[in-house]
């Protein structure tokens, strides 16, 4: 039985070498073995991409849903050019944040100022589109034949005009989630703010009117001219009065108005003008005759006011002779044609001959400036020596109490003119530029569809999910069905 069960399995040299060449095939990748198990696990290759592809559907919702969504509304800047109010004091966007702009804005809705709500509310330069000026430079752009100095050149006025117009109106941003308010509150927020700081700055800080203009107010308008100290403040008084009606007759839209009693700045000075002729002067020369403290203190303020004034203008007059010296040394001389000045040459030294030229017009420029400050200082000068000329001439003393008694009437009539007319100034500034914004559109609720990249999220879901489908589809054991080959 043994003998013949070994007879029946014995093995030849040939069974053992097919043997070794199955098990090497065994060894080896199959391609086709592959693709039969991707095509036996082929429910896997289709239901996880699926399922992956849901659950980034599922998570880009929940951000959807979850997201803190903002109003955002647009608004034009009305009288502010290159960040300066009317009045030339420096606009920043960070003003419609400052606690009485937003304890205004948030009384509309009952809400208190904190460091949330200021948090939550963005105010920056801003303009809905800017598509208009880009079209307009990228068909410069375009052109042929063009150089790199002249691209550089667009360019540079590209950012220079964007930058203008970015600076022409601003971007509110309210964040109505934060602060657990509906979308209408957040609406009423938005359009509420810049109202508020229109009020505001227009009112309390008076940024409508003219620095300038602001500081000639008067506030005394009636004094007796009996003692030194009324004489000095109506001094002063005049020429503030002085002053303002200078500014007021300057402004072509304020030369016209008229105060209470229908007296323009032209009359006014005419008028004011006549005082100090027919009161004032009398009474300020006869002061000194018999000067007190207050007297002596104002002439030698005045004369120490003087030498100041002299000082400063040795000092320019020192500058602008060192600046002719200096271009005196410098200067070459030109040639000239025909009587026609040469064209100018550039050569090696372009560059240096370029910074010459700037330095010399930087030179004109200020020696410019330096004359017209010495104008000035010399004409403040001739004024205060004026008044130091007429405290010492002998001029007979007023003593009729009616002539000061007339004098504090006329006084009292022309301070109540000015103001009443200062006053039509100040209001027709106001008028002149109204609101300091214009809505540009409606608050707008900011809220995207899907997160961005949202697409490109999915498609990559898809990929990840049968990546790792074909890799569990592989990972797994292969079963074929068995067939019993045996036949008994």
């Amino acid at each position: 039985m043994e003998i013949d069960l070994l007879t029946q399995y014995s093995f030849t040299d040939g069974d053992f070498l097919r043997m070794r060449i199955d098990q090497t095939y065994q060894e080896e990748i199959s391609i086709t073995d592959i693709l039969q198990k991707l095509w036996h696990r082929r429910g896997l290759l289709m239901i996880i991409p699926v399922i992956f592809f849901l659950g980034a559907g599922i998570f880009l919702l929940v951000n959807k849903v979850t997201a803190q969504t903002s109003t955002v509304y647009f608004v034009e800047l009305l009288g502010i050019d290159k960040s300066t109010y009317p009045n030339g004091t420096r606009f920043s966007p960070q003003d419609l944040l400052i606690p009485e702009v937003l304890a205004r804005a948030a009384g509309k809705l009952g809400l208190s100022v904190t460091d949330k709500l200021r948090d939550a509310i963005q105010v920056e330069y801003g303009i809905p589109t800017t598509e208009g000026i880009q079209q307009k430079y990228q068909l410069r752009l375009k052109a042929k034949n063009i150089s790199l100095s002249e691209i550089e050149q667009i360019n540079n006025e590209y950012t220079e005009e964007l930058k203008r117009v970015f600076e022409r109106g601003l971007k509110i941003i309210v964040d109505h989630t934060e602060l657990n308010l509906s979308s209408e509150q957040g609406t009423i927020l938005a359009s509420t703010l810049p109202g508020a700081w229109s009020e505001i700055f227009s009112q309390k800080y008076r940024i409508l009117i003219d620095t300038r203009l602001d500081n000639t107010g008067i506030v005394n308008d009636k004094l007796a001219f009996l003692t030194t100290s009324d004489i000095l403040t109506a001094r002063h008084t005049l020429t503030r009065i002085k002053n303002g009606l200078r500014l007021i007759g300057e402004d072509n839209r304020l030369k016209m108005l008229v105060s209470q009693n229908g007296m323009n700045s032209s009359d006014m000075e005419s008028r004011l003008e006549s005082f100090n002729e027919i009161y004032f002067r009398p009474m300020l020369g006869g002061l000194f005759e018999n000067p007190d403290q207050a007297a002596a203190t104002f002439l030698v303020e005045t004369q120490l006011r003087i030498e100041e004034i002299s000082s400063n203008i040795g000092e320019i007059d020192r500058s602008i002779v060192d600046i002719n010296s200096f271009r005196a040394q410098t200067a070459e001389p030109q040639a000239t044609t025909s009587g026609r000045e040469a064209p100018v040459q550039l050569g090696d030294n372009t560059i240096q001959q370029i910074i010459d030229l700037s330095d010399k017009a930087s030179m004109s420029s200020f020696l410019q400036q330096s004359l017209l400050a010495r104008r000035d200082l010399a004409a403040q000068k001739a004024a205060l020596q004026t008044e130091i000329d007429r405290s010492k001439t002998n001029s007979p003393t007023i003593k009729s109490a009616d002539f000061i008694q007339q004098a504090a009437a006329d006084y009292s009539v022309l301070v109540k003119e000015y103001s009443s007319l200062l006053l039509a100034a100040r209001q027709a500034c106001r008028q002149d530029h109204g609101e300091l914004f214009k809505p540009l559109n409606s608050p707008q609720i900011a809220q995207e569809d899907l997160p961005v990249r949202s697409r490109l999220i999915l498609f990559l879901s898809v990929m990840v999910g049968f990546l790792c489908a074909m890799i569990l589809a592989l990972s797994l054991p292969f079963c074929q069905p068995v067939q019993d080959e045996v036949k008994h």
